[in-house]
């Protein structure tokens, strides 16, 4: 069962009015972080990338110790070793003259891993959706509430039967997934597509580049053309609940021999050991 509290406080005791900003509107941010081991993965991190995005949006964000003793707390009242904690900021209402706008902070856990061990070793298919994400929306880099484009897609992935779709650029480039970042490998170097394309910085997105640059990897951020796609060798994707996950299948189209690729195998082997060396396995 899902475990739920606001502002530190178990849902029963508090609540929120459905005319707040978050609520009404869709003025808020959240962050969604896997658990392993009773412990929150790279939480300060995820809690950092909520702060920069609240202080744009003139969100009162609790103080980072407040929020990370919260969750800490939801997770030492669930006995479940692993599951999915999601921190949510929502708006209250604009007071005027006021710098900053009040805020709720919710917290959810949900027990058990979201992603079957199996996919990691056959892969998943994706395919790419009939839809634009504006790279110059000044939203795009930032992980608000409001997700029904990105719901949408998925939608549409689902009913395509791909795991995941991939949106394009105002320029026809491809910029990221419906809920993860996206990674080709084409003449054995790792490519993932820049902010400038338009796309949210995720957490684990920025983990793998820093590994394969401190192994040595070959790696470019920088620009995917569509037709990149369909010459590349691997693919795989990253969100913090799956980490990285290969790529065997691009719509009708077989990624290379249909199997996890050796540069996918050997960042994905990195990023556990980098987990296990956190103490997070």
């Amino acid at each position: 069962m899902a475990l739920i509290s606001i502002d530190g406080v178990p849902v029963g005791k508090n609540g929120i009015s459905p005319l707040t900003w978050g609520c009404a509107y869709g003025y808020g941010l959240f962050e969604t972080i896997l658990v392993l081991g009773k412990r929150p993965v790279f939480l300060e991190r995820h809690l950092e990338r909520m702060r920069l995005s609240a202080s744009f949006l003139q969100l009162d964000m609790p103080e980072e110790d407040d929020c990370t003793e919260w969750a800490w707390r939801m997770l030492r009242e669930n006995s479940v070793p692993a599951g999915k904690l999601k921190i949510t900021l929502l708006a209250r209402e604009r007071i005027p003259g006021e710098k900053k706008i009040a805020t709720h902070t919710v917290l959810s856990f949900q027990p058990g891993l979201p992603y079957p061990e199996s996919l990691y070793e056959t892969g998943v298919a994706i395919g790419l959706l009939n839809q634009t994400k504006n790279e110059k929306s000044v939203l795009v880099k930032h992980k608000t509430v409001n997700y029904l484009e990105n719901l949408l897609g998925r939608e549409r992935a689902w009913q395509n039967n791909w795991f995941e779709g991939i949106f394009h650029n105002t320029k026809g480039r491809l910029c990221e997934g419906t809920v993860s970042n996206l990674f080709i490998v084409k003449d054995q170097t790792i490519v993932t597509p820049g902010i400038r394309e338009g796309l949210l910085p995720g957490v684990t997105r920025e983990i793998v580049i820093k590994l394969a640059r401190k192994n040595k990897l070959p790696v470019r951020v920088g620009k995917i053309p569509e037709k990149d796609l369909t010459v590349a060798g691997e693919v795989f994707l990253t969100n913090s609940l799956f980490g990285i996950l290969p790529v065997t299948r691009v719509g009708d189209r077989t990624i290379g021999d249909g199997e996890p690729g050796p540069l996918t195998r050997s960042l994905m082997d990195r990023y556990k050991a980098l987990l296990t060396a956190r103490g997070y396995l």
